[in-house]
Parts: structure tokens; sequence; C-alpha cells
């Protein structure tokens, strides 16, 4: 099971390294500036377009996150007492089973 728990991580850390080296790519690919206009405000600054891109795509991650994580933590807070419960009906059923006696050989 150790084992297992390595060779995730090392996944993991393999796979996060790899969007890393894309996002520098994307980023240095996308080095061209754009006026960022917001209306009431006029032009507030010239900025890369990767440097926009990936600061939407953090804006909608967090959006996301912040819409979904409170549901995650309902839904781990209900099955953990459902977990406890079940366990607690287990151990009052096995309390009510009688001990089964095998018959001795002859």
């Amino acid at each position: 099971m150790a084992q297992r728990g390595a060779a995730v991580r090392i996944v993991r850390l393999v796979l996060g390294g790899i969007i890393v080296l894309v996002l520098i790519s994307f980023l240095l690919s996308n080095r061209d500036g754009t006026g960022v206009n917001f209306w009431p405000f006029g032009l507030l600054a010239e900025l890369p377009v990767g440097a926009l891109v990936l600061a939407a795509l953090v804006l909608g991650f967090v959006a996301g996150l912040t819409w979904h994580l409170p549901q995650r933590l309902r839904a781990g807070r209900r099955a953990k007492s459902a977990e406890k419960r079940v366990a607690v009906l287990e151990a009052q059923i096995a309390a009510q089973q009688p001990a089964t006696v095998l018959p001795a050989k002859p």
C-alpha cells in the first residue's frame, strides 16, 4: 500500500511538472501586449495576452472551487456520519446474535 502511495505521488509530481512547463511555454509564446480596459475606469494596463488568459483561467478555477467546495465538504460530513451510524448498527446486530456453537466431533 505504501508503494502505491509513493507511485501516485511520483505521477502527480511528473504531471505537475509537465503542466508547469506547458504554462511557461504558453506565457513565453504569448508575450504580445494588449490593453485591459474596464468601462468606468478607462485603460488600466498593457498586459501580455498569455498572462490575461492564465488570469482568466485561475479566476474561473477559483469561482468553480468556491461554488462546489461547500457541497463537497457537506457530502463528506454526511458520509462520515453515515459510516459511524453503520458501525453502531453493526455492533448492535453482532450483540443481538446468539453465539454459534458447533457440535463436537465424535
